[in-house]
């Protein structure tokens, strides 16, 4: 009986954990131009939690968001640029029927390539100590390179999505497990082929 009053309040401990650090991101978020930021900090704890049994949440998280707050903005901006160019894109050939079906599948291809290498960008911004564009080359590297675990990244996130729209409630913890996972995903992949730093 103790035992499994010990598993439930280590169950308890952990779902709180969660929670705690998905509101934490979620207030950080408001600003909206701290996003990034925000989930630099969310990976960076999750990554805190896998590789050291850290559980810390609230100072851990403040200390990794001052620590990425100017390399993960200056990410967010070109990826923010990024995606807007490629929207403009696929509206403008909505409209333009002549070259809808010739640009078309390079505007898909674009954004699937964007989105695969979604999945590891936080994972090794956290993980490494690298410049921006080798962040963002990396992360297109290993996204190519272990296409599977990229695709299992964005099934979590498409997870996450459907789970909201379902139960918006979930919004309060889905993005702090989420996160977690993606950053299970990526360690596996940084297991197998580790990124040398300059």
């Amino acid at each position: 009986m103790n035992f499994m009053n010990g598993k439930f309040f280590r169950v308890l401990e952990i779902l709180t954990n969660f929670f705690l650090l998905n509101l934490i991101w979620l207030l950080a978020c408001l600003p909206v131009v701290t996003i990034f930021p925000a989930t630099a900090a969310m990976f960076a704890v999750s990554r805190q939690w896998i590789l050291h049994n850290d559980e810390s949440v609230f100072k851990a998280f403040f200390k990794h968001f001052k620590d990425n707050l100017k390399q993960s903005f200056i990410i967010g901006v070109l990826w923010s640029f990024f995606a807007l160019v490629l929207y403009m894109n696929f509206v403008l050939l909505l409209e333009v029927e002549s070259i809808k079906f010739v640009l078309f599948p390079f505007v898909i291809l674009f954004s699937g390539l964007m989105l695969l290498t979604t999945v590891f960008l936080f994972p090794v911004m956290v993980h490494y100590d690298l410049r921006v564009l080798d962040i963002v080359k990396n992360s297109f590297f290993l996204a190519m390179g272990f296409l599977p675990r990229s695709l299992l990244g964005i099934g979590v996130m498409v997870g996450i999505f459907l789970l909201f729209i379902w139960q918006p409630m979930t919004i309060f913890i889905s993005f702090s497990i989420g996160g977690y996972f993606i950053f299970q995903i990526s360690k596996k992949v940084f297991e197998k082929k580790p990124i040398v730093t300059p």
